[in-house]
């Protein structure tokens, strides 16, 4: 089922991303000295980590999709098919 058009969620990458300031705030307490590399780093880490967690929901909801529709066909009705007369 499609969604509406007007539904927008903000994708996973940028959704990772979000957490940059606070990483970037922590980093530049804890280290002040390596503060300018290691918050590169982190926002590298974070897009990464939204990529994967985006690819990895995708296929977690394909799987999930998928089972559901084995679960439907299940019920359905079979319907014997009588052998075929081989004698030409």
């Amino acid at each position: 089922m499609r969604r509406d058009a007007r539904e927008w969620t903000v994708p996973e990458p940028l959704r990772a991303l979000l957490w940059w300031p606070a990483v970037a705030f922590g980093i530049a307490i804890v280290v002040p000295d390596a503060a300018v590399w290691a918050i590169v780093v982190a926002g590298l880490v974070l897009a990464v980590a939204g990529v994967l967690a985006s690819a990895a929901g995708r296929r977690l909801r394909r799987r999930a999709v998928a089972s559901r529709v084995i679960d439907e066909m299940s019920d359905w009705p079979t319907a014997e098919i009588p052998p075929a007369d081989l004698a030409a």
